[in-house]
């Protein structure tokens, strides 16, 4: 009997589980292995590593890294979920002792579970082909249909355990999501936008202050770049007094910002930049990485000064209850009252 742990694996805003895959890391014993697969649970992709990748740069070049690095690209490597399993194996063979069919008896929990959650233990049986005897897992699979009790899998149990655990699949996305009525009301709308656009900045705070990954930064600052537009472009929906302060402090927050973000564009595009010298150059470049590295966390830190201080949070807490508050019946702003679909 194998003991055996699996980490599944994505990136904050899902790239993974858009791209239809399953990124997974199975350890036993001594031994990990990285498994790129599709929902089938055909494997793609697979390689032996020492410990979880953080970055798809962190794996040696080869045919999974070459896989990832389309979908992944610059984003951390997150556990989402893990679990834990008991394995036995079995083998099908004939009279001379080839081996025909292999089977595995997987019982597995989640190594977890959401505080107040129900204790569950999956018991599957997995089958896998051996080359050349499909006959073999045919009959196989059709005595199994014969019995009573054992159900086919209808999902694939990486989505089973998201679901147990509580993750919402696709919960993040850096992209504003919202439904807007041509009809509806154009002040009303704006705050519906912007609502969604101060929910991402929220949402990449975290990932930011820990520097995950260069994208929590990106994503916020693109929130903030639209915030500013729209507060700029669309004009006469809502009371001047109102948003010119935000204006202000929307801008003081772009540029707050700007500094950090361009040290992780400096740092994305270094190992593209020494790859372009001669290779008794390259080594020369160290100095420059490391030149940067340092300030970037020097920035990273100006940065967290910013979201901790007062100012940010009064921002933050103003402009929420600004969104949040219903537009009077009655607005004399020339646009405010009228269809978004007239405006836009």
């Amino acid at each position: 009997m194998r003991r055996v742990e699996r980490t599944y694996l994505d990136t904050f805003d899902w790239r993974v589980h858009a791209s239809g895959h399953v990124l997974e890391v199975a350890s036993s014993g001594d031994a990990m292995e990285l498994v790129w697969r599709d929902l089938g649970g055909t494997a793609n992709a697979k390689r032996t590593v020492d410990s979880i990748p953080c970055f798809v740069w962190d794996l040696p070049p080869g045919r999974l890294r070459q896989q990832l690095e389309r979908v992944v690209e610059m984003r951390a490597l997150l556990p989402i979920v893990r679990t834990a399993s008991t394995a036995r194996s079995f083998a099908i063979l004939d009279k001379e002792e080839k081996t025909l069919l292999r089977l595995e008896l997987r019982r597995e929990r989640l190594a977890a579970p959401p505080k107040g959650a129900v204790s569950r233990t999956w018991t599957r049986l997995h089958f896998m082909p051996v080359r050349g005897y499909d006959g073999t897992l045919k009959r196989a699979l059709s005595a199994l249909d014969q019995m009573s009790g054992p159900e086919p899998l209808t999902a694939d149990p990486s989505r089973v355990y998201l679901l147990t655990a509580d993750v919402s699949p696709g919960d993040y996305t850096g992209k504003p999501s919202y439904r807007i009525s041509p009809s509806e009301r154009t002040d009303v709308a704006a705050k519906r936008i912007l609502d969604s656009l101060l929910e991402i900045m929220q949402a990449n705070e975290a990932g930011i202050r820990d520097d995950i990954d260069s994208e929590f930064l990106h994503d916020f600052r693109v929130a903030v770049r639209r915030t500013r537009s729209m507060l700029t472009q669309v004009k006469r929906i809502f009371p001047q007094p109102r948003t010119q302060r935000f204006r202000r402090e929307f801008a003081w927050l772009g540029q707050r910002s700007g500094a950090a973000r361009d040290m992780d564009v400096y740092l994305l595009a270094y190992d593209d930049y020494r790859d372009r010298l001669p290779v008794a150059l390259r080594e020369h470049l160290a100095p420059m990485k490391a030149f940067l590295s340092r300030h970037k966390a020097e920035e990273y830190a100006r940065l967290i000064r910013v979201l901790d201080s007062r100012r940010y949070r009064r921002l933050v807490a103003d402009w929420r209850r600004f969104l949040q508050t219903d537009p009077s019946r009655k607005s004399t702003v020339k646009h405010a009252a009228e269809p978004i679909e007239i405006v836009a």
